[in-house]
């Protein structure tokens, strides 16, 4: 059964609740590595107070951040899945028995995650509705792969990984955007599937005070750079041109960031009659009626506003675009 790879910081609210639902696991044969990072609190007393009384965990010290902690803990680890927690999030029971036969039986997963419920209800605004409706909607490695570049397609507490895979691909990294977007970003890169167990196995807290919530890298702007990153790197992408479908906000700051890892826009489509015709970040803007087959650029859909990415995708496919070769969709 895999490790649990657990940094904690200053989660002593959190922390009780936490372990006492891994330690509620209907398959009990895991280890919890806890690192402390730091913690100015009583974590590191409940950290301890558990450990006394569960030989499951493992308490192992830290401070370095929380890729430093991530990557203590998986190093520390010998098994061939690695099982990830926060401190502050609360596991199903089940969880780690399906996700262990879910991976046992799909052996080109690398990441497998779960349907999330996030709480607390009142600290939700709608953005955050539309997200989690829109990971849980993802459950299929080709699901993962075709919105890959939309958002992080995976609550990153709610995974077990490979930890070959892992290996592989080198572990964690810190980079200016959020650590567990650029994992499944670089495994994606290199094949590997990213996959869901159809099931709600996760509680996942959303508070203000949430480091993913207010730490730069973790802002749309990081993001956003991440996928100009891995898109000019794509296949898709190598003759360093590319279409861009959305001459709207969202597609001028994805083809600055684009500009700025040295792919050239050639042009927009759109189906604002207000900006056809004019140029845009020095690129012409078109009618999208005018999209005929691919011609060999490269078409990237850069549309935020909810719905449109289904709207758009069968006209394009109609054209004989082909998704994940010389069709990529962003946000």
């Amino acid at each position: 059964m895999p490790p649990v790879l657990l940094p904690v910081r200053n989660a002593e609210d959190t922390l009780d609740r936490a372990l006492a639902s891994l330690w509620r696991q209907t398959r009990p044969d895991f280890e919890v590595i806890a690192v402390d990072d730091g913690s100015t609190d009583r974590s590191g007393e409940i950290l301890a107070a558990h450990a006394r009384r569960e030989s499951r965990l493992r308490l192992l010290p830290g401070g370095a951040g929380l890729v430093a902690a991530l990557e203590t803990a998986r190093r520390t680890a010998r098994s061939p899945y690695l099982a990830r927690m926060d401190a502050d999030d609360i596991c199903h029971p089940d969880r780690f028995r399906r996700q262990v036969e879910y991976l046992d039986a799909h052996p080109g997963i690398a990441a497998l995650g779960s349907r999330v419920a996030l709480f607390p209800g009142h600290s939700l605004g709608a953005g955050w509705r539309r997200y989690a409706d829109w990971i849980n909607g993802l459950l299929t490695p080709e699901d993962h792969r075709r919105e890959i570049f939309i958002e992080s397609p995976l609550a990153h507490p709610s995974v077990l990984l490979r930890a070959e895979a892992m290996e592989a691909v080198g572990g964690y990294r810190e980079v200016p955007w959020a650590e567990d977007y650029d994992l499944w970003l670089r495994l994606d890169a290199v094949g590997w599937g990213l996959a869901k167990v159809p099931a709600t196995l996760l509680a996942w807290r959303q508070t203000a005070t949430r480091h993913s919530l207010t730490a730069a890298k973790y802002r749309h702007d990081a993001f956003l750079s991440a996928r100009a990153w891995f898109l000019a790197r794509h296949p898709a992408l190598a003759a360093g041109r590319v279409a861009i479908w959305g001459a709207g906000r969202t597609g001028r700051r994805l083809t600055r960031k684009l500009r700025g890892q040295g792919v050239r826009v050639v042009g927009f489509y759109d189906v604002d009659s207000r900006k056809i015709g004019r140029r845009v970040e020095g690129a012409p803007v078109r009618a999208w009626t005018d999209l005929a087959r691919s011609n060999g650029v490269p078409l990237v859909v850069a549309v935020g506003t909810p719905g449109a990415r289904d709207r758009i995708r069968p006209e394009i496919l109609r054209r004989g675009y082909r998704e994940g070769m010389d069709l990529l969709f962003a946000a």
